[in-house]
């Protein structure tokens, strides 16, 4: 990999490695009735490259190794999967390098869309770390920035979210993650911020003493004005959520699920978007990208950046690592 030719990472999360493949392709089929092609890879995977390009997506975390896989927007395959209620079909998919990602910026405006995140976040040039690694240029897309409660990529998937869930008429917005989510603190400041209520259940995925428990996130999701329930591991948490939903419902609320990570195509919307975003910077710069990677998880980030890079015509290797493996 040090002598390689161009990389991107960016971060993200997932229950387990046959969950990112299954639930990352779902995505990308309902955005562009497409979905790309995921196998397993390692880092050899991106031995070719000579520019790196790291994309933090929390202020928290970073890149985590730990499973590996590659998807690419080349090798399209149909998919069968549900239909969904947002779809990208009328945003056409080209190969031409003569389409303007500034132009199909353009085309998401026809999805609601309120603004949160501070946007667009800086392509930031590492030249110490690239030495170190013999020549191999990195850049990082600092995702970290956006700026909603201390930063990090939900805030992107936010934007479309919580613009949904007001023109739905919601009164409460409803998620769930790990006890220190940062998808749930963001989610808790977009609430806030926008004056909705917000209920979110926490998974306690490790045991933690009082600070893990109380603190950090979780002190955060109180002061943000959220209520919150606790889950213990290994539950379908989706399904909880949706059950918790609906006793707030019957109580006379208009409840707004959102999916853990924010993880869906109304959300994944936000990185398509950073897809374009990028782009553009890329094409600013004057550099050339051989690969763009990041940590994957609810796969919703990976699913935009596919559907996004694919629709404005990038050819880049997209690389994901997940963030959580089987025990």
């Amino acid at each position: 990999i040090f002598s390689a030719s161009s990389i991107v990472f960016i971060g993200v999360s997932s229950n387990n490695p046959e969950a990112i493949s299954t639930t990352s392709t779902a995505t990308i089929h309902r955005l562009t009735m497409k979905t790309t092609k995921i196998v397993p890879a390692t880092l050899i995977a991106a031995a070719t490259a000579k520019l790196l390009l790291v994309l933090p997506l929390t202020s928290f975390a970073f890149v985590s190794p730990s499973k590996q896989m590659f998807a690419t927007n080349k090798n399209m395959k149909t998919m069968n999967s549900a239909p969904s209620a947002v779809s990208l079909s009328s945003i056409e998919s080209d190969t031409s390098a003569a389409i303007s990602a500034a132009q199909k910026q353009k085309e998401l405006e026809q999805f609601p869309r309120t603004k949160l995140a501070h946007l667009p976040t800086p392509l930031e040039y590492c030249p110490r770390l690239s030495k170190a690694l013999n020549g191999v240029n990195i850049y990082i897309k600092r995702d970290d920035c956006t700026g909603l409660a201390t930063g990090g990529n939900k805030a992107r998937k936010l934007e479309w979210l919580m613009a949904e869930a007001i023109e739905q008429g919601a009164d409460y917005v409803m998620t769930q993650g790990a006890t220190q989510s940062n998808h749930c603190r963001q989610t808790a400041a977009a609430a806030a911020k926008l004056g909705l209520k917000c209920h979110i259940l926490l998974e306690e995925r490790v045991k933690g003493d009082a600070d893990y428990n109380e603190n950090g996130n979780v002190m955060l999701d109180d002061l943000f004005g959220s209520s919150r329930e606790k889950r213990g591991p290994n539950l379908d948490m989706a399904a909880e959520l949706e059950a918790v939903a609906e006793e707030y419902r019957k109580k006379g609320h208009k409840v707004y699920v959102i999916p853990g990570g924010g993880s869906n195509p109304t959300g994944a919307l936000g990185y398509v978007n950073c897809a374009y975003e990028l782009v553009q910077q890329i094409e600013e710069l004057g550099i050339s990208v051989d690969h763009i990677c990041h940590a994957t998880g609810s796969t919703g980030t990976q699913a935009g950046f596919v559907t996004g890079l694919k629709a404005c015509g990038s050819t880049i290797p997209l690389l994901g690592y997940g963030v959580r493996f089987a025990k």
